[in-house]
């Protein structure tokens, strides 16, 4: 048995989170994201992580024509964002990632 708060659990939900996303079912892509932020938000070792999984849930908010729930995740984003370090494993991605985002969030106001 894992614990509710388990990453492994979160990794899971991201996987399945993105599957639904590539399907185009908005609605169990944010089910399973949401989720998945839950759990990362409880998991300070792994922030990376979190700001990954709260880019995929904007970027599914975005894809369902939300306005406010998108920028509020991006703005959580970058704020962790600003806590990994430079040299951190994936954090450029991350970084270029939100940029493509925040682009595309800005683009449509």
């Amino acid at each position: 048995m894992l614990p509710q708060h388990d990453p492994f659990i979160a990794e899971v939900l991201d996987n399945c989170g993105l599957q639904a996303l590539d399907k185009n079912r908005l609605d169990e892509a944010e089910k399973f994201l949401s989720e998945s932020v839950g759990i990362w938000e409880q998991c300070p070792k792994y922030p990376s992580n979190l700001v990954q999984a709260e880019l995929f849930l904007a970027e599914t908010y975005m894809r369902q024509e939300q306005r406010s729930l998108p920028e509020s995740l991006l703005n959580k984003a970058a704020q962790t964002l600003g806590t990994i370090q430079e040299d951190a494993p994936h954090r450029a991605e991350l970084r270029q990632f939100y940029d493509r985002l925040f682009e595309e969030l800005t683009k449509s106001q």
